[in-house]
């Protein structure tokens, strides 16, 4: 299957998503697919934290969404690709949705640790969080790449659907 949107998914889109958003964006321009962030649970917009937009500009990444946004039903279609960045938020994502894809970044880039989450911490927990995404995101692109080119259409590894 071929892919025509990403979700970067978190809990509430304030953190993890929003960063991994713009990062992927300013790694992979030009890639012709819309990428995009979003929260399991963000009601009402708020914005996002402070220290994301800290990092992400400290690394000349400008920030494309500046509110949260909590995920639609009817923004997935079958060819949505959904990057949790826990494990915990892609079990409760695929309970709801089972038949939409979502994996972890972690699973994406083969690594078994999810990145280690910096909310509450201070601005070097959000850079060393901005460097972990950053090596993560880049070994999984390869990944996808790579089964891109070998027909399959999607990697299909592990960590697609696991508890």
């Amino acid at each position: 299957m071929k892919y025509d949107r990403i979700f970067f998914l978190c809990q509430d889109n304030t953190n993890l998503s929003p960063m991994a958003e713009n990062l992927f964006i300013e790694l992979y321009q030009g890639l012709p697919i819309n990428v995009t962030s979003r929260g399991l649970v963000a009601p009402y917009s708020a914005p996002c934290n402070p220290k994301t937009e800290l990092i992400l500009e400290k690394h000349g990444i400008p920030m494309v969404s500046l509110v949260t946004r909590e995920l639609r039903e009817e923004e997935l279609t079958e060819s949505s690709l959904v990057i949790a960045l826990s494990a915990a938020v892609r079990n409760r994502f695929h309970s709801r949705y089972p038949h939409i894809a979502v994996c972890t970044l972690a699973a994406l880039a083969g690594e078994e640790r999810d990145l280690t989450d910096p909310y509450g911490g201070n601005l070097m927990d959000y850079e060393r969080c901005f460097q972990e995404m950053s090596r993560m995101m880049k070994k999984a692109a390869e990944r996808l790449a790579e089964a891109v080119a070998s027909q399959t259409g999607v990697w299909n590894g592990p960590g697609l659907f696991e508890e």
